[in-house]
């Protein structure tokens, strides 16, 4: 008669939060949007967000800079939250992905995961090890950070 519990967590989307405060907009985020975003990661954060989604996808890389992403990750560190980086693309945007994201666990000081890696450059299929020695080595210095990759051809 008990039942199951059922558990969910869930993280802040970084694309519908800047799509809320851009709305049909294609620019760089202002200092003004860059503190509003970091609010709604705060209220969503007290609410019980496990951390804050980035699909790295057009909208990101057009709308904000490395440096924002971090001052956005240092809030949801603050909490104790994680940094979740989905990446995806051609070896060239996977490797850049990579070092961005690499770059924000770092100066954030949060774990983060990059999850289902998706290399989409058959010149780099099968290069995985490549992209673990790249993680290892930043492991083995204390940065906490994790990988999942996407096990199908997208």
């Amino acid at each position: 008669n008990r039942g199951i519990s059922i558990n969910i967590g869930a993280y802040i989307g970084l694309n519908k939060i800047v799509e809320s405060v851009l709305g049909s907009s294609k620019r760089k985020v202002n200092l003004s949007e860059v503190s509003e975003i970091k609010k709604i990661i705060h209220e969503n954060m007290i609410d019980g967000a496990l951390g804050l989604s980035n699909s790295s996808d057009k909208l990101i890389k057009e709308s904000m800079t490395p440096d924002e992403l971090i001052a956005l990750a240092d809030v949801v560190a603050k909490y104790g939250g994680r940094y979740s980086a989905f990446v995806r693309g051609n070896k060239k945007e996977i490797q850049t992905a990579i070092r961005e994201t690499v770059r924000v666990s770092k100066e954030a000081n949060i774990p983060t995961d990059i999850v289902n890696l998706e290399v989409t450059d058959e010149s780099f299929f099968g290069k995985i090890e490549e992209i673990i020695k790249v993680l290892d080595k930043h492991r083995e210095s204390g940065e906490l950070l994790t990988m999942t990759q996407a096990r199908y051809l997208a």
